[in-house]
């Protein structure tokens, strides 16, 4: 998951909280948090529950999902590297299922 900043400020900001209220209430670091806010930072999943609890909504509420690589993604990818689809192929289509 990546964290959402601007999700972050707008549910803040809707709840009445400062930023500095939300920092304590999640015991990081008030520039951090506003470095998280501004999109200048990330998260890790730690951080990202903590935030979450303190403004009472789900972790998905405030991050993005993770990109999921199509099975044509993954043999671009190969091919970029330097091996073959075909080399890959079983891995790809094991993937898929």
């Amino acid at each position: 998951m990546k964290v959402n900043g601007e999700a972050i400020r707008a549910i803040r900001q809707a709840k009445g909280r400062t930023v500095r209220d939300l920092a304590a209430a999640a015991d990081m670091d008030l520039g951090y948090l506003s470095r998280i806010e501004n999109g200048l930072k990330g998260a890790s999943p730690d951080m990202i529950s903590r935030i979450a609890k303190a403004l009472e909504v789900s972790e998905g509420a405030i991050s993005y999902p993770a990109p999921q690589a199509t099975p044509a993604t993954i043999r671009r990818v190969v091919e970029l590297l330097g091996s073959s689809a075909e080399e890959m192929e079983l891995e790809v289509t094991a993937s898929s299922r």
